[in-house]
Protein backbone atom coordinates (compact mmCIF):
# COMPACT_ATOMS: atom_id res chain seq x y z
CA UNK A 1 0.00 0.00 0.00
CA UNK A 2 1.27 3.58 -0.76
CA UNK A 3 1.17 5.88 2.30
CA UNK A 4 0.74 9.71 2.67
CA UNK A 5 3.82 9.95 3.04
CA UNK A 6 5.03 8.03 0.67
CA UNK A 7 3.25 10.10 -2.06
CA UNK A 8 4.59 13.16 -0.02
CA UNK A 9 8.46 12.45 -0.45
CA UNK A 10 7.57 11.18 -4.03
CA UNK A 11 6.04 14.95 -4.77
CA UNK A 12 9.23 16.49 -2.80
CA UNK A 13 11.41 14.44 -5.16
CA UNK A 14 9.26 15.72 -8.25
CA UNK A 15 9.17 19.38 -7.09
CA UNK A 16 12.71 19.02 -6.57
CA UNK A 17 13.77 18.01 -10.30
CA UNK A 18 10.93 20.02 -11.50
CA UNK A 19 13.14 23.78 -10.06
CA UNK A 20 16.52 21.64 -11.49
CA UNK A 21 14.90 21.47 -14.72
CA UNK A 22 13.05 25.32 -14.69
CA UNK A 23 16.17 26.44 -13.98
CA UNK A 24 17.91 25.28 -17.21
CA UNK A 25 15.42 26.75 -19.49
CA UNK A 26 15.96 30.82 -20.48
CA UNK A 27 13.66 33.68 -18.42
CA UNK A 28 12.83 34.42 -22.37
CA UNK A 29 11.73 30.89 -23.21
CA UNK A 30 7.59 30.53 -23.13
CA UNK A 31 8.11 27.04 -21.48
CA UNK A 32 9.74 28.71 -18.26
CA UNK A 33 6.19 30.51 -17.39
CA UNK A 34 4.06 27.28 -18.30
CA UNK A 35 6.80 25.02 -15.94
CA UNK A 36 6.59 27.81 -13.33
CA UNK A 37 2.87 27.50 -13.38
CA UNK A 38 2.71 23.62 -13.15
CA UNK A 39 5.10 24.16 -10.36
CA UNK A 40 3.05 26.08 -8.11
CA UNK A 41 0.07 24.47 -8.52
CA UNK A 42 1.57 20.85 -7.87
CA UNK A 43 3.38 22.72 -4.82
CA UNK A 44 -0.15 24.22 -3.45
CA UNK A 45 -1.91 20.65 -3.87
CA UNK A 46 1.16 19.09 -1.91
CA UNK A 47 1.04 21.62 1.06
CA UNK A 48 -2.68 20.69 1.10
CA UNK A 49 -2.30 16.97 0.89
CA UNK A 50 -0.36 17.93 3.90
CA UNK A 51 -3.60 19.18 5.44
CA UNK A 52 -6.29 16.48 4.91
CA UNK A 53 -7.01 12.50 6.58
CA UNK A 54 -7.45 10.11 3.88
CA UNK A 55 -9.03 6.61 4.26
CA UNK A 56 -5.90 4.84 3.07
CA UNK A 57 -7.24 1.16 3.02
CA UNK A 58 -10.25 2.19 0.20
CA UNK A 59 -10.19 0.71 -3.44
CA UNK A 60 -10.74 4.23 -4.64
CA UNK A 61 -7.91 5.41 -2.31
CA UNK A 62 -5.27 2.73 -3.99
CA UNK A 63 -6.36 2.99 -7.20
CA UNK A 64 -5.71 6.74 -7.22
CA UNK A 65 -2.00 6.78 -5.44
CA UNK A 66 -0.90 3.41 -7.44
CA UNK A 67 -2.00 5.92 -10.78
CA UNK A 68 0.13 8.64 -9.08
CA UNK A 69 2.65 6.53 -8.19
CA UNK A 70 3.20 5.13 -12.05
CA UNK A 71 2.49 9.43 -12.94
CA UNK A 72 5.73 9.42 -10.52
CA UNK A 73 7.65 6.91 -11.76
CA UNK A 74 7.13 8.25 -15.75
CA UNK A 75 8.01 11.46 -14.40
CA UNK A 76 11.39 10.85 -13.11
CA UNK A 77 12.67 9.33 -16.14
CA UNK A 78 12.16 12.14 -18.17
CA UNK A 79 13.01 15.22 -15.91
CA UNK A 80 15.81 15.74 -16.03
CA UNK A 81 16.50 15.52 -19.45
CA UNK A 82 15.65 18.45 -21.47
CA UNK A 83 15.27 16.57 -25.29
CA UNK A 84 12.17 14.95 -23.49
CA UNK A 85 10.02 17.87 -22.48
CA UNK A 86 7.33 16.97 -24.06
CA UNK A 87 6.38 13.69 -22.38
CA UNK A 88 7.35 15.71 -19.15
CA UNK A 89 4.79 18.18 -20.23
CA UNK A 90 2.44 14.98 -20.48
CA UNK A 91 2.88 13.40 -17.25
CA UNK A 92 2.88 16.68 -15.56
CA UNK A 93 -0.55 17.42 -16.68
CA UNK A 94 -1.57 13.68 -15.61
CA UNK A 95 -0.19 14.26 -12.05
CA UNK A 96 -2.16 17.72 -11.78
CA UNK A 97 -5.34 15.60 -12.77
CA UNK A 98 -4.47 12.27 -10.51
CA UNK A 99 -4.11 15.49 -7.57
CA UNK A 100 -7.33 16.46 -7.81
CA UNK A 101 -8.47 12.95 -7.69
CA UNK A 102 -6.75 12.39 -4.46
CA UNK A 103 -8.23 15.56 -2.73
CA UNK A 104 -11.56 15.18 -3.70
CA UNK A 105 -11.09 11.93 -1.57
CA UNK A 106 -9.98 13.52 1.49
CA UNK A 107 -11.69 15.79 4.63
CA UNK A 108 -9.84 18.46 5.93
CA UNK A 109 -8.20 18.18 9.51
CA UNK A 110 -9.45 20.76 11.94
CA UNK A 111 -7.91 23.78 11.84
CA UNK A 112 -8.75 24.61 8.14
CA UNK A 113 -6.21 25.35 5.03
CA UNK A 114 -2.20 25.42 5.43
CA UNK A 115 -1.15 28.41 7.14
CA UNK A 116 1.24 31.24 5.13
CA UNK A 117 3.88 30.46 7.06
CA UNK A 118 3.82 26.90 6.87
CA UNK A 119 3.17 27.78 3.26
CA UNK A 120 6.54 29.61 3.16
CA UNK A 121 8.33 27.06 4.80
CA UNK A 122 7.67 24.40 2.68
CA UNK A 123 8.91 26.62 -0.64
CA UNK A 124 12.28 27.54 1.47
CA UNK A 125 12.75 23.99 1.93
CA UNK A 126 12.48 23.45 -1.87
CA UNK A 127 14.44 26.68 -2.10
CA UNK A 128 17.21 24.97 0.01
CA UNK A 129 17.27 22.16 -2.61
CA UNK A 130 17.97 24.28 -5.16
CA UNK A 131 21.04 25.69 -3.76
CA UNK A 132 21.93 22.19 -3.38
CA UNK A 133 21.76 21.41 -6.88
CA UNK A 134 23.82 24.83 -7.72
CA UNK A 135 20.71 26.18 -9.62
CA UNK A 136 18.88 28.67 -7.48
CA UNK A 137 15.62 29.82 -8.11
CA UNK A 138 15.11 33.75 -6.58
CA UNK A 139 11.49 33.16 -6.32
CA UNK A 140 11.20 31.80 -3.59
CA UNK A 141 7.57 32.72 -2.41
CA UNK A 142 6.39 34.12 -5.72
CA UNK A 143 2.89 33.45 -6.55
CA UNK A 144 2.28 31.57 -3.41
CA UNK A 145 -0.28 33.37 -2.48
CA UNK A 146 -2.63 33.28 -5.54
CA UNK A 147 -5.41 31.53 -5.64
CA UNK A 148 -5.43 28.22 -7.85
CA UNK A 149 -6.10 28.71 -11.27
CA UNK A 150 -9.45 26.74 -12.66
CA UNK A 151 -7.87 24.66 -14.63
CA UNK A 152 -4.09 24.33 -16.58
CA UNK A 153 -3.67 23.10 -19.56
CA UNK A 154 -0.31 22.78 -21.15
CA UNK A 155 -1.66 21.86 -24.75
CA UNK A 156 -3.84 25.14 -25.42
CA UNK A 157 -1.95 27.55 -23.84
CA UNK A 158 -1.10 29.21 -20.36
CA UNK A 159 -3.38 28.72 -18.14
CA UNK A 160 -6.98 30.79 -17.32
CA UNK A 161 -6.16 34.29 -15.58
CA UNK A 162 -6.79 34.54 -12.14
CA UNK A 163 -6.69 37.01 -9.27
CA UNK A 164 -3.80 37.79 -7.76
CA UNK A 165 -3.10 38.69 -4.22
CA UNK A 166 -0.46 40.81 -2.63
CA UNK A 167 3.43 38.70 -3.10
CA UNK A 168 5.13 38.42 0.24
CA UNK A 169 8.72 40.15 -0.52
CA UNK A 170 12.18 39.97 1.27
CA UNK A 171 12.22 42.99 2.98
CA UNK A 172 15.07 45.35 2.92
CA UNK A 173 16.36 45.79 6.07
CA UNK A 174 17.64 49.84 7.10
CA UNK A 175 19.40 47.57 9.98
CA UNK A 176 19.53 44.28 12.33
CA UNK A 177 20.30 44.06 16.20
CA UNK A 178 20.91 40.74 18.02
CA UNK A 179 20.47 40.78 22.13
CA UNK A 180 20.33 37.80 24.65
CA UNK A 181 16.72 37.26 23.81
CA UNK A 182 15.64 39.18 20.62
CA UNK A 183 16.10 39.45 17.24
CA UNK A 184 15.38 43.20 16.10
CA UNK A 185 15.11 44.76 13.07
CA UNK A 186 14.65 48.10 11.95
CA UNK A 187 12.33 48.35 8.89
CA UNK A 188 10.35 51.21 7.10
CA UNK A 189 6.51 51.85 7.94
CA UNK A 190 3.73 54.40 6.83
CA UNK A 191 2.79 54.04 9.89
CA UNK A 192 0.73 50.59 9.48
CA UNK A 193 3.58 48.07 10.19
CA UNK A 194 3.80 45.40 13.53
CA UNK A 195 5.63 42.88 14.13
CA UNK A 196 2.80 40.32 12.54
CA UNK A 197 3.83 42.04 8.77
CA UNK A 198 6.62 40.17 8.81
CA UNK A 199 7.58 35.99 8.89
CA UNK A 200 11.19 35.39 9.72
CA UNK A 201 12.25 32.48 8.41
CA UNK A 202 15.33 30.19 9.69
CA UNK A 203 16.58 27.65 7.11
CA UNK A 204 18.91 25.19 9.43
CA UNK A 205 19.69 22.92 6.06
CA UNK A 206 20.34 19.81 5.88
CA UNK A 207 22.88 19.45 8.86
CA UNK A 208 20.50 21.22 11.38
CA UNK A 209 23.83 22.89 12.38
CA UNK A 210 25.08 26.78 12.46
CA UNK A 211 25.97 29.03 10.61
CA UNK A 212 21.41 28.90 9.45
CA UNK A 213 20.19 31.64 6.89
CA UNK A 214 17.36 33.89 7.95
CA UNK A 215 15.43 35.72 5.51
CA UNK A 216 12.74 38.10 6.57
CA UNK A 217 9.58 38.60 4.94
CA UNK A 218 7.19 40.95 4.59
CA UNK A 219 4.05 39.08 4.27
CA UNK A 220 1.31 42.31 5.14
CA UNK A 221 1.52 44.99 3.15
CA UNK A 222 1.60 48.85 4.87
CA UNK A 223 -0.42 51.13 2.84
CA UNK A 224 -0.55 53.90 5.28
CA UNK A 225 0.53 57.32 4.24
CA UNK A 226 1.90 58.38 7.40
CA UNK A 227 5.84 59.77 6.94
CA UNK A 228 7.64 58.14 9.36
CA UNK A 229 11.36 57.22 10.52
CA UNK A 230 11.82 53.54 10.51
CA UNK A 231 10.50 51.56 13.47
CA UNK A 232 12.36 48.57 15.51
CA UNK A 233 10.30 45.28 14.97
CA UNK A 234 11.73 42.65 17.49
CA UNK A 235 11.42 38.81 16.95
CA UNK A 236 11.83 36.00 20.34
CA UNK A 237 15.08 34.08 19.87
CA UNK A 238 13.94 31.33 21.79
CA UNK A 239 10.65 31.38 19.22
CA UNK A 240 13.37 31.85 16.27
CA UNK A 241 15.01 28.67 17.03
CA UNK A 242 17.72 31.18 17.33
CA UNK A 243 18.29 31.09 21.22
CA UNK A 244 21.69 30.12 22.57
CA UNK A 245 25.42 30.78 20.97
CA UNK A 246 24.42 30.48 17.33
CA UNK A 247 25.63 32.40 14.46
CA UNK A 248 23.75 32.93 10.85
CA UNK A 249 23.52 34.90 7.70
CA UNK A 250 20.77 37.53 7.08
CA UNK A 251 20.12 36.96 3.53
CA UNK A 252 18.10 40.17 3.04
CA UNK A 253 19.65 43.51 1.65
CA UNK A 254 20.52 46.65 3.77
CA UNK A 255 19.21 49.49 2.63
CA UNK A 256 16.61 52.34 2.57
CA UNK A 257 14.82 51.59 -0.46
CA UNK A 258 12.04 49.68 0.92
CA UNK A 259 8.94 51.47 0.66
CA UNK A 260 6.76 49.28 3.08
CA UNK A 261 4.53 47.86 0.70
CA UNK A 262 3.87 44.81 -1.19
CA UNK A 263 3.77 44.32 -5.13
CA UNK A 264 0.20 43.29 -6.64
Amino acid sequence: MITIDDLKTSLNDVLRQLSILRGSIPLDDPLKDRLDELFDYILKKRLRIAKKVFEEGTAKYEAVTSRLKSINEELLSTIDDINKIAETFDSLTRLVTALDDLLNLATSIAGGDISFRAAVEERATIRSAEKMSHRVDPSVVEHLMQAPPAEISVVDGPPKSRPVAPIPVEEVLHGIELTDEKLIITVATGGCTEEDSFHVYVDKGYTGLPPYQVTVYRIKPDDCKGNFEPVRISFSRRELGLEGNVDFRILNRIGNTSNHRLKP
